[in-house]
């Protein structure tokens, strides 16, 4: 995932039959993510869930709270 000019995080899914499966996500070691950069991660789900034509999100356990709910915020407004 770049985000500006930076590799910021990465991950592994799959997308089958309207839904798209997060299996980890890995911000990197150097990455303290911020609002700014969050609310970015929102848009950007959301709009990858449209382009992928997912119904669907599912996300894996362990994964920070606010990460979580930028993504499920992202899914939500697909």
């Amino acid at each position: 995932v770049f985000y500006g000019d930076r590799f910021v995080a990465r991950f592994d899914s799959r997308f089958k039959g309207g839904v798209w499966e997060l299996y980890r996500w890995y911000w990197e070691e150097d990455v303290t993510p911020d609002m700014e950069m969050l609310t970015a991660l929102e848009l950007t789900v959301g709009q990858f869930m449209t382009y992928l034509g997912a119904s669907k999100l599912k996300l894996p356990r362990g994964m920070d709270k606010r990460t979580r709910a930028a993504w499920q915020a992202g899914g939500k407004s697909n």
